[in-house]
């Protein structure tokens, strides 16, 4: 799938979520943010679309979609962010790779 299409399609699931997906400055990394109980993901205006896919999967990593019908390739891009996030975490807390090497914090 193009990644245009993909970002999208991201897009569209996390709206069905409840999120608002909104543009911000280009200079900026995009966020995930609560805002007046209203969970909203910024995009950065412009952003090439791998990039919107990173941040929109980034922030879908953390639900709970097993019951949600999802393209194969959108839940995918989730899956590949949720393993980033687990693994960034675990780097942060310092724990071992797996090649034994302990991590620093």
């Amino acid at each position: 799938m193009d990644e245009g299409v993909l970002a999208e399609r991201l897009k569209e699931t996390a709206q069905a979520q409840g999120f608002e997906v909104r543009g911000c400055p280009p200079d900026s990394e995009g966020a995930v943010v609560t805002l007046r109980g209203t969970r909203v993901i910024f995009v950065p205006e412009g952003a090439m679309a791998a990039k919107k896919v990173e941040i929109i999967a980034r922030a879908l990593a953390p639900l709970d979609l097993e019951g949600v019908f999802l393209v194969p390739v959108v839940r995918e891009a989730i899956e590949r962010a949720r393993d980033r996030n687990s693994t960034t975490e675990r780097r942060r807390h310092g724990e071992r790779r797996d090649d034994g090497d302990v991590t620093s914090s």
